[in-house]
């Protein structure tokens, strides 16, 4: 089949309706926007709101020309006339050709109306006709549907003839359809295209190939005496893109091309057929279809290399850099058996059995293959030594740590290292800490650890001073803390009943003061408190302030020996009546004003805030 030679698809624009189409005659245009009537025809781009009733109206349909934008088609309104709808004349067809005419058409109603029915009548100018073809009724359908009706003729010793289009109305209620996108084109013979003994007319073929392909064409009855002509493309399927193949072969119906590292792009081929003497025109011949070889880039592995571990016992993967290049396959060979499909594999627990040469295969969308290899050498484990696994010092004790094995050595954490970055640092932990130690020989590597328990320092805590009376006991309260104590006591031991005991009981007779010693095996720590041992004091529980000069004051003299002593004395209702810091006697007023008898309260205070005594005094008068 020819491409088309004449192509009507009655045009396109941007208004919603076009004039007239030049050429039709047999049916009255309709010159006023909007749906044609009985008997006329319109050129629109669509017929949105014409009859649209959802049961009997009109589908509502848009042109079938779907290549062109803004594309118009011919809207015909029938009535029960069997007339002309179109009548096109094409002088310029060749003699003793065969080609076919062709449209597509809709019926534009859903149902219940007349169907249209058409012939197509190909004239002489003279009314002679030549061919004939009726299309029938044309169905409803269930949604909108172009349907392509043709007819075949053959224009003999002619080359003017008339297309006409006839409706065969029989009423005026239906008959009414659209048709778009008429052509004519060459209808010569069935032509049968290979490639080799195949009628896949495309292969694929990755650069660097070397195949040969025979094109052939057979032709299954058509043309008495035939002409060939092969053509190239240079770029494209285009028409202005073909020029005239000139190998061996080219005016045969077949042809061999070999390609020897052929460039990477697509070649096109294509057979013209004609009869003898119309090979040149258009209009005259067919054309087979397309020969396409497709010769496609190799895809491209850009790099190898490993990340992760060489040694015996570690584990790596294999990391391919492809670009952004699109890779469909990858194939994974290797030693010990391995295989993979993936783009990055990764190996574990490697021996020396996985040394040796991997080889990748990628495969492209194009079926197109290459090839990247990756030499892997593994390198010995290390045999790594530590000099101790754990031990226990005191805090600051020097501890030397010596590794071997390796080339270099990195010691974690550094803290209390005499150098993290040398095999045999000295630690001096203040604390208990498990150090870390990574060896390597610059390739492999291996960690060893050791945890050194650091015994906590003793610490002696005597406790707070104490306030006792002449004559009186007081418990001390020591505390202790620390690793590996071994032995505790209080010096001196005067007065003490166990200076071996962190509470003994003391009862000094002057104020004394203690040390509290704890020993470890790191070290020995002390801490000191004192005794304070005050006087007895008598303290009166009577006095009458009359003025006769007789116990007119209540006072304690033995507070003189004490510093800061604090007196409070309060009445029955706990109101402060007199407060005094210097020994000072109370005179039984309040304010410079007497208080009346009764009993008092009193609370003595030695240094302001140690609570030594409470009790009660009777005041009389």
């Amino acid at each position: 089949m020819g491409v088309p030679i004449i192509s009507n698809t009655f045009g396109s624009g941007s208004a919603q309706f076009a004039g007239p189409y030049p050429g039709i005659s047999g049916i009255a245009f309709q010159y006023k926007a909007g749906e044609p009537d009985a008997g006329q025809y319109t050129i629109t781009k669509n017929n949105f709101g014409m009859n649209a009733d959802d049961i009997d109206g009109w589908y509502q349909i848009e042109d079938y020309t779907s290549e062109t934008a803004d594309g118009y088609m011919m809207l015909v309104n029938g009535d029960e006339t069997t007339r002309s709808v179109f009548k096109m004349r094409h002088n310029t067809l060749c003699p003793n050709t065969t080609y076919e005419f062709s449209m597509f058409i809709m019926n534009l109603y859903h149902s219940g109306a007349a169907r249209p029915n058409l012939t197509f009548s190909v004239e002489l100018p003279d009314g002679t006709v030549l061919k004939t073809y009726q299309t029938g009724d044309i169905p409803e359908s269930l949604v909108p549907t172009w349907l392509q009706k043709g007819v075949v003729f053959n224009t003999g010793a002619y080359t003017d003839i008339i297309i006409n289009i006839i409706s065969n109305g029989t009423t005026g209620i239906g008959n009414d359809f659209a048709v778009d996108d008429m052509a004519i084109r060459s209808c010569g013979p069935i032509v049968v295209s290979k490639i080799d003994a195949s009628t896949d007319l495309v292969r694929n073929v990755c650069f660097g190939d070397n195949p040969t392909y025979t094109f052939s064409a057979t032709l299954m009855g058509g043309y008495n005496n035939p002409q060939f002509q092969w053509e190239v493309s240079t770029g494209g399927v285009e028409e202005s893109n073909w020029i005239p193949y000139t190998g061996p072969g080219a005016n045969t119906n077949q042809i061999t091309i070999s390609y020897n590292n052929a460039h990477i792009g697509r070649y096109i081929y294509r057979l013209l057929i004609a009869e003898n003497g119309n090979i040149n025109s258009p209009i005259c011949r067919v054309v087979s279809q397309f020969y396409i070889i497709n010769i496609n880039k190799l895809p491209e592995v850009l790099s190898l290399a490993t990340s992760g571990s060489t040694c015996e016992g570690g584990q790596l993967t294999i990391d391919t850099d492809i670009g952004s290049e699109v890779i469909d396959a990858y194939s994974w060979t290797g030693p010990n058996n391995f295989t993979s499909n993936l783009k990055n594999p990764t190996i574990d627990n490697l021996t020396q059995a996985d040394a040796g040469l991997y080889v990748l295969t990628v495969t492209n969308k194009s079926g197109c293959t290459s090839h990247a290899t990756l030499q892997l050498v593994l390198s010995p484990p290390i045999v790594g030594t530590l000099n101790m696994t754990d031990a226990t010092v005191c805090a600051n004790e020097p501890v030397q740590l010596v590794a071997g094995g390796g080339t270099s050595y990195k010691w974690l954490p550094a803290t209390g290292l005499s150098n993290p970055n040398i095999a045999n640092p000295v630690a001096r932990p203040a604390i208990s800490t498990a150090y870390k130690v990574t060896i390597s020989n610059g390739s492999c590597s291996v960690e060893k650890s050791v945890i050194i328990m650091v015994s906590k320092a003793a610490v002696a805590n005597a406790g707070k001073d104490k306030n006792v009376l002449k004559g009186k006991s007081v418990a001390l309260e020591g505390k202790i803390s620390g690793d590996n104590i071994t032995s505790y006591y209080w010096a001196p031991s005067d007065y003490l009943d166990n200076p071996l005991s962190l509470n003994p009981i003391a009862t000094p007779p002057v104020p004394m003061t203690y040390t509290l010693h704890a020993v470890s095996d790191c070290n020995e720590a002390t801490d000191e408190m004192t005794v304070e041992v005050f006087p007895d004091i008598q303290i009166p529980n009577a006095f009458t302030p009359n003025g006769d000069g007789i116990n007119d004051v209540w006072g304690m003299p033995a507070l003189a020996t004490f510093k800061n002593p604090r007196l409070v004395v309060v009445n029955r209702f706990g109101i402060k009546v007199f407060e005094s810091h210097n020994n000072t006697a109370w005179d039984g007023k309040s304010k410079g004003k007497a208080v009346p008898p009764g009993t008092y309260y009193y609370t003595l205070y030695i240094n302001n805030d140690y609570k030594l005594f409470q009790g009660w005094v009777l005041l009389t008068r």
